[in-house]
């Protein structure tokens, strides 16, 4: 009987310090991010009519407060920096499903950059770790990484231990720095780059030599189509 006393304490110490872990990860990497845009979608706080959606043209090229001014609609920017086309179609099924339908999504498109393959870039992982604590955003991110969905139901610190690094940046370090270029968001979700600042060309752009054939990725066109379902059954121009 004492044996199964101790090993029923022994489990419930476990229980517990998996949670208080888990939760701890999950809230110093949240402190630790600049860029907090996520969190609002969570939050129900982005409710625009007129949503922008891309890579770091969109976030740093396109304003809201212009396209709010011109239209009389309210508007949102929702660019991040060197990500890819399937990371936009979970960004625009999350924005659908935590808050109102916007009338409008504009979503520039990178040139060869949108359905090539590219090394500058890929999936922004990063930009979603710190909010795996809502179940969306951990599906998301079990899918897309590979990773087993019901495991992280049953140990928080399985769920976030993609934060580890980051939480213990913050311990470190706090917040980490503001990079002008990807994450000075203003109140509109936009990056806009002030007059003369450097900015870095993509790489299929710095020789002004066009991607290869045999690099154009199903993957990204698949996404690019389905971008353009999900608004038409959702009546979003």
């Amino acid at each position: 009987m004492k044996n199964k006393i101790y090993i029923g304490i022994w489990l419930l110490c476990m229980v517990v310090l998996d949670q208080v872990l888990g939760l701890t990860m999950s809230k110093l990497a949240t402190l630790q991010k600049q860029d907090t845009r996520i969190q609002k979608i969570i939050n129900h706080e982005i409710n625009s009519d007129i949503i922008i959606l891309g890579s770091s043209r969109a976030l740093n090229n396109y304003s809201p407060q212009a396209l709010q001014k011109g239209t009389g609609k309210t508007c949102y920017n929702l660019g991040f920096s060197g990500s890819n086309v399937i990371f936009h179609e979970e960004i625009l099924k999350l924005v659908l499903s935590k808050s109102k339908k916007p009338e409008l999504i504009v979503y520039n498109i990178d040139d060869a950059g949108t359905l090539f393959t590219n090394e500058g870039i890929s999936f922004r992982f990063d930009i979603l770790y710190p909010f795996v604590e809502n179940n969306d955003v951990n599906s998301i991110v079990c899918e897309q990484n590979k990773k087993a969905l019901w495991a992280t139901y049953l140990c928080r610190t399985y769920r976030h231990n993609v934060n580890f690094v980051n939480a213990v940046r913050y311990l470190l370090n706090g917040k980490e720095d503001l990079d002008i270029m990807v994450s000075n968001i203003d109140s509109m979700g936009a990056n806009l780059i002030p007059v003369g600042a450097s900015k870095t060309k993509a790489s299929f752009l710095k020789t002004r030599i066009l991607p290869e054939a045999q690099d154009l990725n199903m993957d990204y066109i698949n996404s690019f189509v389905n971008i353009q379902k999900i608004c038409a059954a959702n009546n979003v121009k």
